[in-house]
């Protein structure tokens, strides 16, 4: 074997000995990763359709409903219906949105 094919050879070895030493380090990462606690995915907001005049109209979110009350467009009496709902029901009998009509 010629210097230059020893010399290759160690090169070779001396970059095998770095990769081996890494993988313990890159391990730690990975499992550091997987041990660490995931939230769950957050809530969807409910997506309501409104009864007003004989016409369906939505989805709306609570909040975008909020500023309908003050201006009369939806009142406790509009029929509202989300995914989950058995049949329409009236706005202020829906617990998400009872706060939006004081008493």
């Amino acid at each position: 074997m010629t210097d230059s094919g020893m010399f290759d050879k160690v090169v070779e070895f001396g970059m095998g000995m770095a990769m081996m030493q890494q993988i313990p380090q890159m391990m730690n990462t990975a499992n550091a990763s997987a041990t660490q606690p995931v939230p769950p995915p957050l809530p969807k907001a409910n997506a309501y359709f409104l009864a007003i005049g004989g016409k369906q109209y939505g989805p709306y979110t609570a909040d975008q409903l909020r500023p309908f009350v003050p201006t009369g467009q939806i009142a406790k009496e509009t029929l509202v219906w989300c995914q989950g709902m058995p049949a329409w029901q009236q706005a202020a009998t829906v617990a998400e949105l009872a706060p939006l009509f004081p008493v």
